[in-house]
């Protein structure tokens, strides 16, 4: 590579973790004072940048060695925010999933396109993608702290989703032909990616709503105490409770 690529990857490298972590805050909350942060990030980049220069003589692809050491993050953002452990693992791969994305099919184009890797359109995506963060933080912030809520009241099977995500895209990221069938494939499975997000985001979202619109029908505006439906609701309860175990329930009743 040339030095004006390598310049060009170097920026688009520090774009692309400027965004992840931009994202990440959007959607975690912090518990650590600002000086934790920037020493546990700070240190993170640092350790990353030393195990870069150790390992690039055994891995010569540097596109895939950052692909592995980018995972380090994952540790200051385990100590730095307050939410579950599921959750945080939750968003992180997703975040890292969908900018590696990002990152993978601009790769891609730049070969396909330039017939070598030039720089240029990786860092104008990434600051592209850089540029989308307000409005990803006003069109989706709501509906990812949506799936949060739900990954931690015990529900970490969704985490399962990002991390599979990750590794279907090490599949596409270890590829050494840059084929134009490849390439159809991984914006196939992109979009299925993208796709699977929103189908969860509405699915909880339409959960939430439904159980608002529940409560709401039992009680009262003014007062917020149940109303007549509530109480009609309970006993319908009751009564098919009674029928199912009969004069056990009575029993149980009378204690």
């Amino acid at each position: 590579m040339s030095d004006n690529t390598l310049v060009l990857i170097n920026l688009s490298r520090a774009v692309f973790i400027i965004a992840n972590i931009w994202l990440d805050y959007l959607f975690l909350t912090s518990k650590r004072p600002l000086w934790f942060q920037i020493i546990a990030i700070a240190g993170t980049w640092v350790t990353i940048y030393l195990l870069r220069g150790l390992l690039s003589p055994i891995i010569t692809d540097v596109f895939w060695l950052n692909y592995i050491l980018n995972l380090l993050y994952l540790v200051p953002f385990v100590l730095i925010f307050k939410e579950t452990l599921h959750a945080k693992v939750f968003i992180f791969f997703m975040v890292f999933s969908l900018s590696q994305c990002n990152f993978i099919i601009l790769l891609y184009l730049e070969v396909l396109v330039f017939k070598n890797v030039i720089g240029g359109l990786l860092l104008s995506g990434m600051l592209l993608e850089l540029s989308c963060v307000p409005l990803i933080k006003k069109y989706l912030r709501v509906h990812v702290r949506n799936i949060l809520d739900v990954i931690e009241q015990q529900n970490p099977i969704f985490t399962v989703f990002p991390i599979l995500s990750f590794l279907m895209l090490a599949f596409y990221r270890i590829q050494t032909n840059y084929s134009l069938g490849t390439f159809i494939l991984l914006v196939l499975n992109v979009l299925l990616i993208g796709f699977s997000y929103y189908l969860i985001a509405l699915s909880i979202y339409q959960t939430k709503r439904h159980q608002q619109l529940e409560i709401t029908s039992r009680t009262d505006s003014l007062t917020g105490l149940y109303n007549r439906l509530h109480m009609e609701h309970c006993i319908q309860e009751e009564y098919e409770q009674y029928q199912r175990i009969g004069a056990e329930y009575i029993d149980n009743c009378r204690y």
